[in-house]
């Protein structure tokens, strides 16, 4: 209408070369401005599918979100809903660099496999974010069969020296600690509400930051004969390097 133009798309599937598919439910294209010399174009697009086929197409040329960050796609698996968008300016000699493109996706019953060496993420619910600067994941899962609310963001900088932060939030007790190898039972029971901060560069950790809640622990020391029980506002934060 006038100097504006939106085509909308209700289904559709892209036939990708390793053989995946995946399906369009949705799209909108929409343009302004119609009068030379620019015209502002703005693609929205909904397709739903593995993991694996979602990444791929993030991964096809021109879009190439996936190999510049550097991130392995077989790390992930899951089934889940992605949205791309395209902001074009429409115009004579228009370059690859001008187009600016950005994904999220939603991803159910998700496997991130090594998040940290040796561990696998099972279980997730995860949003996913793809974008110049970086990559991230958030949201619930299983660690080893423990519920965590799991954070991983690689950032992406110029000179290939990428970063990743991961902060993983769960309430581990007695029984969990020591299903994960953390067996504190001489000294401490009872739940732990606790936040564990990872960097980590060029695959090897940086630095970890661990802050706990220690409100409903009860304390011991045999050795000298200490015990305390539960106190409100007790928390315990260290590095570790």
């Amino acid at each position: 209408t006038g100097d504006n133009f939106k085509l909308r798309l209700t289904n559709g599937k892209v036939s990708l070369p390793s053989g995946a598919t995946l399906y369009f439910v949705e799209g909108t294209m929409t343009a302004t401005n119609l009068v030379p010399p620019l015209t502002p174009a703005v693609i929205n697009v909904r397709g739903r599918g593995k993991a694996s086929a979602f990444l791929e197409l993030l991964d096809h040329k021109p879009l190439g979100l996936v190999s510049k960050s550097n991130f392995d796609p077989a790390r992930l698996s899951g089934d889940g809903t992605v949205d791309i968008k395209f902001d074009i300016p429409m115009q004579p000699g228009l370059r690859g660099d001008q187009v600016k493109i950005s994904a999220s996706a939603k991803l159910d019953n998700a496997t991130f496999r090594n998040i940290a060496k040796g561990m696998d993420v099972t279980g997730g619910s995860f949003r996913l974010g793809f974008g110049d600067a970086e990559i991230s994941a958030t949201g619930p899962a299983k660690i080893d069969g423990t519920p965590v609310n799991l954070s991983w963001t690689r950032r992406l900088a110029k000179n290939g020296a990428d970063s990743d932060e991961i902060i993983v939030k769960a309430t581990l007790d007695d029984k969990r600690r020591g299903k994960l190898g953390i067996d504190l039972s001489e000294y401490l029971t009872g739940p732990v509400p606790m936040q564990i901060k990872a960097v980590t560069r060029a695959g090897k950790i940086d630095g970890v930051n661990v802050e706990a809640d220690l409100s409903k622990v009860a304390m011991r020391l045999g050795r000298i004969h200490w015990t305390r029980e539960p106190v409100k506002g007790t928390r315990a934060s260290f590095d570790v390097d």
